[in-house]
């Protein structure tokens, strides 16, 4: 069989408590999917599913890049059952907490395996521009990056400043971590502490849109401060 010529990172988004029954997230990765056998087709591809332990519901032990598989295992039987059998081969990230580990732990991935091919990126269309730029800074060339426009909850709607705002903080404090490798655990513990902080608000039946909007106002700089208080970013928020 000839070699995959071609890698796929499919970027994680939390574990949905069904995803029969998540349209934004079956929305995401019917695309990609897609996206990939129009690319593809029969060809033998490498697809990296990108995500930890995210969920919100106890135990807390599924991760994202599980429901991902589970969900796209699905779709590869039912293109058997059409009479074609895809060469795709998939692989499970599955420490990654954050954006910027989704791309460094699929790059170790693709080492650790002996992967090859040209690189394309799945993500959220707010964060082209993130995955875009880390993306090249981790992997050390150019790559693609296909950004998926699948949010029609609230948070896709916030304002457009907030958003903006949340993706150049986030890429920026993604570009210090990557200049010095002793801040990664910083940055896992401070993803951490998210979760954490995240699971505790909606136990307490705070909706999801309003405790995002905390965390970018409030939350993100305290924890900034606690476990990062060298963080350039800290001095550029005190004076503006």
């Amino acid at each position: 069989m000839r070699q995959p010529t071609a890698l796929f990172i499919i970027c994680g988004y939390g574990v949905p408590k069904d995803m029969t029954t998540d349209i934004n997230y079956r929305s995401y990765l019917n695309i990609a999917f897609n996206s990939i056998y129009a690319t593809a087709g029969k060809d033998p591809v490498d697809i990296i599913l990108c995500g930890g332990p995210t969920n919100g519901t106890p135990p807390y032990e599924l991760t994202e890049a599980h429901v991902m598989n589970t969900y796209m295992q699905t779709h590869l039987q039912t293109i058997e059952n059409y009479g074609q059998k895809l060469n795709w081969n998939v692989h499970l990230e599955e420490r990654s907490l954050s954006t910027l580990e989704n791309l460094v732990y699929a790059k170790d991935l693709i080492q650790e395996k002996g992967l090859m091919g040209e690189i394309t990126v799945f993500c959220e269309e707010t964060r082209y521009q993130r995955n875009k730029t880390i993306g090249e800074i981790v992997f050390g060339s150019p790559i693609h990056v296909q950004s998926i426009d699948f949010d029609v909850s609230k948070n896709r709607y916030l304002d457009p400043a907030l958003i903006e705002k949340k993706e150049l903080t986030a890429t920026e404090s993604d570009i210090w971590t990557l200049e010095n490798q002793d801040r990664r655990s910083s940055h896992h513990a401070f993803y951490q502490a998210k979760i954490d902080w995240f699971r505790e608000q909606e136990a307490r039946g705070i909706p999801h849109v309003d405790v995002v909007q905390e965390w970018f106002t409030t939350k993100l700089w305290d924890l900034t401060k606690e476990l990062m208080p060298d963080h350039p970013l800290l001095k550029k928020e005190e004076t503006s």
